[in-house]
C-alpha cells in the first residue's frame, strides 16, 4: 500500500521538477543541436532495483492516468489525500505550460525501486534530457538549487550532488546531472550507487538477458515495467509476516520480465459503474542454470486451462500449471535434478521409501494417470484451526476410470499397513475417500504440494480433487452441483478473456474480495492494518490474473492484468453471491432429503470421524527415511529445529525463543548456505543475510 502512494508522490515531484527545469532554464538552448555521445539510462540503474518503470511520454502518460476511473477513485480515498493535492498542483503546472512542454517532445524517464535499508525502500528517478547540459547551464541550475534554504551540495568521485530541501514537507531531494541524464532521489546513497553502477561491467545495459527482454518489449502505450526477480522475495518480505518458500523459488527460477503498460476504460465517463482494465503484457526470461521445480514445469510443454470447470467461485486463489502430460514433467524434473547429484539421490531415496513402505510403483500406480493440468486452490476462510484445510489439489486425469482403479489399489495397500478403518462415504453422489499416508504428496511430488498433508479425495468429471479436510471437499462438491464454478461465472469469464486458455504453462488468479480475508495470516500486522483501513481501494480491483506461455523463441509471453470496478458495486456483488449460494444450497439439500430418510443420515458424523483419526495411526513416510531427519532440541526457553543427513546439519534450520521464531535459514554440508532471516520479538524481519559455504556473502543492495 505505502509503496504505491510513495511511488506516485515522488513521481509527481519529479515530473514537476522536470517541468520547471524546462520552463525556466533549458528550453532556450535545448534545441541548438549540441552534439552528444548518448548514455544509456539503464546503465545508471543499480543492480539492487526490484523493478523499473519506464515511460517515453511522461506528460501524456500522466494525462491518461489522471483521467482514468481508477485515478478518480484514488482521489476519494483519505489514504491518498496528500497525493491528491500533489496531483492537482502538477496538473495545474502542466496545463499552464502545455505549449512549452509539447515542444520538449518525448523524454525517457526511468523510475527504479530499491531496498536501501532494512525494512525500507526508496526510488531513483532518471530523466533523459536528450541534450547534454553545458557547464554554464549546470552552474545556473546549481546556483538555483543551493539558493533554497537548508540546501547544499557535495562532490562524489568528481560528480556534483545537490541536496535540495522541499519546504512543503521538509523532505530532501538529492539531484545530480550526468551529461544529458538527470538523476533524482530522496536517498543520496542511491544517487551515489547510480554513479558507481555506470562503471560496473555487469550493469543492466550489459546484461544480455535484460537487454533481450527490453528488445522484445514495445515502448508504446503508457510505458514499460521491468521486474527483477532476483529480489522478489526481499520485496514481498517488506509486507509479509514470514518468509515464503514459493517466492524464494520464483526469485531463483526467473530472471526478468518486461511488460507494456496499458489502460482501457469500459463504459462511459458518466457511468459510476464503468470499469478500467489495467494490462501489463510482455515477456519473461527464466533461469536455465539451476535445477528447480519451476524450471521443469515451464519446460514440460503446455496445455489448455480447463480446471475452472470444478474450481468454486468462492476460491480466494487459483493456480493452474499446464504441461504436455505429467510424465513429461516428471521426466523433465528428474533430468533437471540430475545436475545436482546429491539432490537427485535424495529424491530417488524418497521415492524408494514410498514404494517400499506401500508396496507400489509410484510411476505406474500414481503418476501414469495424471494428465496435462494441476491446479491448487485456496477456498474462502473457514473457522478451521489449520489454514491448510482451506487448500485443495486438483489433478486432471488421462482417464478417470484408470485413476479410480489405481487409487483403490493404493488404498488397499495402505489398509494392509495401518489399523485405521477408513469409511468411504458419498456426498451428493460423489465418493469421498482417504489416503492414510502423512506426507505422501511432499515426498512424491515435492515441497510445492506439502500443504496437502493428510489427503482425502473425491472425483468430479475428469478430475481427482485432494484436500486435508473432507469438509472442504464437501463444499467443492456443493458448489459444483449448484453450478457455482468459475467456468460458470460471467464476471470471471469476462476477465479470463484477457488471457489465452490455449497452450498455457502457468496461470494464477486472485479473487480479491475473498482473498482479503485469507491474507491476514500471511501479511505483517502493519500491512494488514493498512489494508483494513483502505479496504475500498483493495477490493476496487476484484480480479487479478497472471499468465506465462512459452513462445517459439524459448521466452515466455507474460500477462499481468487487473480491473478496477466501483468498490460499492464489488461489495454488493459479493454480498449477492453469498446470499445466492445460501439459497441454492438450501434447494440442493432439499433435493437430497430422501437420502436422509433412507439412512444416509447415519453417516452424518463421517467427516468429523475422518478428521479425528490420530496421526500416530497414519503411515509416517518420513520415519523410515534414513537419508534426512528432523532434530528438535530444547535448552531453557530456546528450541532448535534442524534437518540432518547422517550426523551433519543439512536442510532447514529454525531457532525459537519463548515460542517465537527468531532465526531461520538453511545448512548445506554442515555450513550455512543461502538466505538467512533474523526476527525481532514482534516477529518482524530485522535482518537478512546470505551465506555461501558457511561464509557471509558481502551482498550489498548498493
Amino acid at each position: 500500500m505505502d509503496t504505491f502512494k510513495i511511488f506516485f508522490r515522488r513521481f509527481l515531484y519529479v515530473l514537476a521538477f522536470f517541468a520547471i527545469i524546462f520552463v525556466s532554464i533549458l528550453v532556450v538552448w535545448m534545441y541548438k543541436g549540441i552534439p552528444i555521445v548518448p548514455l544509456d539510462p539503464f546503465s545508471y540503474v543499480p543492480s539492487s532495483a526490484m523493478y523499473i518503470l519506464e515511460t517515453d511520454e511522461p506528460v501524456d502518460s500522466w494525462d491518461e492516468i489522471s483521467s482514468s476511473k481508477l485515478w478518480k477513485h484514488l482521489q476519494t480515498q483519505p489514504y491518498f489525500g496528500e497525493l491528491t493535492k500533489d496531483a492537482i498542483s502538477l496538473d495545474t503546472l502542466i496545463h499552464q505550460n502545455r505549449e512549452i512542454l509539447d515542444l520538449v517532445g518525448k523524454r525517457q524517464v526511468l523510475v527504479s525501486s530499491h531496498i536501501h535499508k532494512q525494512g525500507d525502500y526508496d526510488f531513483l528517478f532518471i530523466v533523459d534530457l536528450k541534450r547534454e547540459i553545458p557547464e554554464i547551464a549546470q552552474e545556473i541550475i546549481g546556483k538555483t538549487m543551493i539558493s533554497v534554504e537548508d540546501s547544499s551540495n557535495y562532490d562524489y568521485k568528481g560528480n556534483r550532488i545537490y541536496l535540495i530541501k522541499n519546504t512543503s514537507d521538509n523532505s530532501q531531494w538529492a539531484i545530480s546531472v550526468r551529461k544529458h541524464l538527470l538523476l533524482c532521489s530522496q536517498t543520496p546513497a542511491l544517487i551515489e550507487a547510480a554513479l558507481d553502477e555506470r562503471e560496473n561491467s555487469n550493469n543492466f545495459e550489459n546484461n544480455r538477458r535484460f537487454t533481450k527482454v527490453v528488445s522484445k518489449t514495445s515502448s508504446r502505450n503508457l510505458g514499460r515495467l521491468f521486474i527483477n526477480y532476483d529480489l522478489a522475495d526481499e520485496f514481498f518480505g517488506l509486507y509479509m509476516d514470514e518468509s515464503n518458500e514459493y517466492l524464494n523459488d520464483i526469485s531463483e527460477a526467473l530472471f526478468f520480465s518486461g511488460l507494456n503498460l496499458d489502460l482501457e476504460q469500459i463504459g462511459d465517463d458518466d457511468d459510476e459503474n464503468a470499469s478500467t482494465i489495467v494490462r501489463m503484457i510482455g515477456t519473461t526470461v527464466i533461469n536455465d542454470s539451476i535445477p528447480s521445480h519451476v524450471r521443469a514445469l515451464l519446460n514440460s510443454g503446455n496445455s489448455d486451462i480447463t480446471a475452472a470447470r470444478v474450481v468454486p467461485q468462492r476460491s480466494a486463489f487459483y493456480f493452474s500449471v499446464n504441461f504436455d502430460d505429467f510424465l513429461t514433467y516428471y521426466d523433465k524434473f528428474t533430468e533437471v535434478l540430475q545436475r545436482d547429484q546429491e539432490a537427485y539421490q535424495e529424491y530417488q531415496n524418497q521415492i524408494r521409501t514410498v514404494e517400499r513402505l506401500l508396496d507400489i510403483n509410484v510411476r505406474d500406480n500414481f503418476f501414469s494417470w495424471i494428465g496435462s493440468e494441476i491446479a491448487i486452490i485456496q477456498s474462502e476462510t473457514t473457522t478451521s484451526v489449520d489454514k491448510n484445510d482451506e487448500y485443495a489439489l486438483v489433478l486432471k486425469t488421462t482417464s478417470i476410470s484408470e485413476a479410480t482403479a489405481q487409487l483403490e489399489f493404493i488404498g488397499e495397500k495402505i489398509r494392509k499397513r495401518t489399523p485405521v478403518k477408513v469409511v468411504v462415504s458419498e456426498h451428493k453422489g460423489h465418493k469421498i475417500s482417504m489416503l492414510a499416508v502423512k506426507g505422501f504428496f511432499k515426498l512424491v511430488m515435492g515441497k510445492y504440494f506439502e500443504k496437502i498433508d493428510k489427503p482425502y479425495f473425491t472425483f468430479i468429471e475428469d478430475y481427482v480433487i485432494f484436500s486435508n479436510s473432507p469438509k472442504t471437499l464437501k463444499n467443492i462438491i456443493d458448489d459444483y452441483e449448484m453450478g457455482l464454478t468459475l467456468a460458470k461465472s460471467p464476471s470471471f469469464q469476462n476477465f479470463f478473456d484477457e488471457f489465452d486458455a490455449k497452450n498455457s504453462n502457468f496461470f494464477a488468479y486472485v479473487n480479491m474480495p475473498v482473498a482479503l480475508k485469507t491474507l491476514k495470516r500471511s501479511l505483517s500486522p502493519e500491512t494488514w492494518k493498512t489494508m483494513q483501513q483502505n479496504s475500498n481501494y483493495v477490493i476496487s480491483q476484484p480480479h487479478w490474473g497472471f499468465q506465462l506461455r512459452r513462445d517459439e523463441t524459448n521466452f515466455y509471453d507474460t500477462r499481468l492484468v487487473t480491473v478496477y470496478e466501483n468498490p460499492q458495486k464489488v461489495r454488493n456483488d459479493y454480498k449477492l453471491a453469498q446470499e445466492n449460494r445460501k439459497k441454492l444450497l438450501e434447494q440442493l439439500n432439499s433435493k437430497n432429503i430422501l437420502e436422509k430418510v433412507f439412512g444416509t443420515e447415519e453417516k452424518i458424523g463421517l467427516f468429523e470421524q475422518l478428521q479425528t483419526i490420530p496421526e500416530s495411526e497414519l503411515i509416517q513416510l518420513d520415519k523410515d527415511n534414513a537419508e534426512r531427519r528432523l532434530i528438535v532440541q530444547n535448552k531453557e526457553d530456546t528450541r532448535y529445529e534442524y534437518e540432518v543427513k547422517g550426523t551433519i546439519k543439512d536442510g532447514i534450520y529454525r531457532e525459537f525463543k519463548a515460542g517465537k521464531l527468531i532465526i531461520e535459514g538453511y545448512y548445506e554440508n554442515n555450513k550455512r548456505d543461502g538466505k538467512w532471516r533474523f526476527y525481532d520479538n514482534n516477529g518482524k524481519i530485522k535482518e537478512r543475510k546470505r551465506y555461501k559455504d558457511g561464509e557471509e556473502s558481502k551482498f550489498s543492495l548498493f
